[in-house]
C-alpha cells in the first residue's frame, strides 16, 4: 500500500472569457409572465478582455465547488459563499494544492 500524501489536482474543465457589462433594465410587466418581462436598455458601458483567459477546474471530492484561475496573472476568482463578494486572490501557483485546500475548505 502507498503511503502518498499529495494533495489530490484540480481537474481542468475549460476555458472562457468572462465579460462585464453594465446597463439600465426595466420590468415594464410585472415579472407576472407576461410577454416581454423585461425590457432593457443598454449603455454600451461594457468591458472584456478578448486576450484575458480563464480557467475553469472542478474541486476534488466536490460536485458544486470549482477554482477559476486567470491564466494572465494567475489570480484566483473566489467566492466564500451566497451573499458575499467575489474576489480575486493569488495563490501559489507552483503548490496547486494551496488552491484545492482553499477552495474545499468549510465556508462559515
Amino acid at each position: 500500500m502507498s503511503n502518498n500524501s499529495t494533495a489530490p489536482k484540480p481537474q481542468f474543465r475549460f476555458n472562457c472569457n468572462i465579460r462585464s457589462e453594465t446597463g439600465v433594465f426595466l420590468d415594464l410587466a410585472g415579472g407576472g409572465g407576461q410577454n416581454p418581462a423585461v425590457i432593457a436598455y443598454q449603455n454600451d458601458t461594457w468591458e472584456t478582455n478578448p486576450n484575458q483567459i480563464w480557467t475553469v477546474f472542478l474541486v476534488p471530492y466536490s460536485d458544486d465547488r470549482i477554482i477559476i484561475k486567470n491564466s494572465g496573472n494567475n489570480n484566483t476568482l473566489i467566492a466564500d459563499g451566497e451573499g458575499r463578494n467575489v474576489r480575486c486572490e493569488y495563490l501559489d501557483d507552483n503548490d496547486e494544492s494551496d488552491s484545492v485546500a482553499y477552495a474545499i475548505r468549510p465556508v462559515i
